[in-house]
């Protein structure tokens, strides 16, 4: 298998796709809302020990600028606090 995982053994590998597509459409969605929550909650965790003091907003914000990129991220949300203060100072 071309796209196997590193640390995963081929026959290993081929079972779980068998069984990824046997699941149901609805399912296989159900599992991705699973891995994306899983996700951003590595990311969040990441964010607070980046930057301990920052409130719960701020740490959202950080986050929405991680997943969306810079430019979208502001234009859509606003700019990161440190970017306020570059401008105020």
């Amino acid at each position: 298998m071309s796209n196997q995982l590193s640390d995963t053994p081929p026959d290993i590998a081929r079972q779980w796709l068998e069984r990824m597509r046997e699941l149901s459409v609805a399912e296989r969605w159900k599992r991705i809302g699973g891995l994306n929550r899983m996700l951003r909650t590595l990311a969040l965790s990441d964010l607070k020990h980046l930057h301990p003091s920052a409130s719960e907003d701020e740490l959202r914000l950080r986050l929405a600028h991680r997943l969306y990129g810079h430019d979208l991220a502001t234009r859509a949300y606003g700019p990161l606090p440190d970017e306020q203060n570059d401008k105020n100072g």
